[in-house]
């Protein structure tokens, strides 16, 4: 586990700090998380906002109209499956669901699934990303000064998605660094 964490941690500093970093090279921090989530619980909700974000930065690179309907298919079926099967592994780290606050009803949770470990603000990113792909893909060519401005849907797509890969290594380095923290304060005891 510690390789792995490791090797998001540099995958993540390759990512943000390269010279040049290309769409697809999210990849190499997405996948050794979706190995590290199915032994380390809490990192569940890192991983579902970071592969939505993943998913959705790859969009540009499939731009013909047939590729839409297939890329926004995948990308449904896969985030639909995450969603409803990484929750069902069962973790020691989550608060009970029976808490007041968990059993609050949500309207942007009847987009999204809610369970123990996406919160309110990661719901709001994923559906903010969601509504972002909307317009690029539906409604930028349509009229108005905005049509003119080619570059706009591949600049929103890009800056929606690196805020949300930020977001995502942030919350990595705290948890990284809060486990290591308890587990040297656990040894010195």
């Amino acid at each position: 586990q510690d390789f792995l964490k490791t090797l998001i941690l540099c995958a993540y500093a390759s990512f943000l700090f390269g010279w040049h970093v290309h769409e697809k090279a999210v990849m190499m921090i997405t996948l050794p998380m979706s190995l590290l989530v199915l032994e380390e619980k809490r990192m569940t909700r890192i991983y579902l906002l970071l592969s939505s974000a993943a998913h959705i930065s790859l969009f540009p690179l499939l731009f013909t109209s047939a590729e839409t309907p297939i890329k926004i298919a995948l990308f449904i079926l896969f985030t639909t499956v995450s969603f409803l099967s990484l929750p069902m592994l069962k973790s020691e780290n989550v608060e009970s669901p029976s808490t007041p606050e968990n059993t609050r009803i949500n309207l942007l949770h009847s987009f999204i699934p809610p369970f123990e470990g996406v919160t309110h603000t990661d719901t709001l990113i994923i559906v903010s990303l969601v509504l972002i792909q909307i317009y690029c893909i539906g409604f930028h060519g349509i009229g108005g000064f905005l049509a003119n401005l080619t570059f706009l849907p591949l600049l929103l797509t890009s800056i929606s998605c690196s805020i949300v890969v930020i977001w995502t290594w942030i919350l990595t380095l705290k948890m990284y660094l809060t486990k290591e923290r308890h587990s040297i304060k656990f040894r010195t005891e």
